[in-house]
C-alpha cells in the first residue's frame, strides 16, 4: 500500500477510534442520568428508550472494536490483506470502509 494511503487510513481511523469512545462516553452518561419517573406510562416510554439507546451502544461498541482492529492490523503490517483468501484489499475499498478486514469477493459486497 502507498505510504500516504496509509498514513491518510491510519489518521481516519484513529479520529473515527476517538468519535466512538466519545460517543459511548456520552451514551454512558445519559444512562447514568437515568431516573425513572413516577408515572407508570412514562416509565414504559423511559425503558423503550433505554433498549434503543443500549442497541446503539452494541453497535458503536462493535464499530470501535473494528476499527480497533484494523488500527492493529496496520501495525503488525497485515492491513490491506483479506483476512479470509489473504489477496490484497482495493485500495478504494480500504478508502471508502477504513476498517475492512477482507476483500469485496469475500464479504459479497
Amino acid at each position: 500500500m502507498r505510504e500516504h494511503l496509509r498514513e491518510l487510513i491510519e489518521r481516519r481511523l484513529l479520529s473515527r477510534r476517538e468519535e466512538l469512545r466519545d460517543r459511548l462516553a456520552a451514551f454512558q452518561r445519559e444512562r447514568e442520568s437515568e431516573s425513572l419517573s413516577r408515572d407508570w406510562t412514562e416509565q414504559v416510554t423511559q425503558r423503550a428508550s433505554g433498549e434503543i439507546l443500549a442497541r446503539l451502544q452494541d453497535s458503536v461498541k462493535v464499530e470501535l472494536r473494528d476499527v480497533q482492529g484494523a488500527l492493529l492490523r496496520l501495525s503488525d503490517g497485515t492491513y490491506g490483506c483479506c483476512r479470509i483468501c489473504g489477496a490484497l484489499i482495493a485500495p478504494a475499498r480500504l478508502y471508502s470502509l477504513p476498517q475492512a478486514d477482507c476483500c469485496s469477493r469475500c464479504d459479497g459486497t
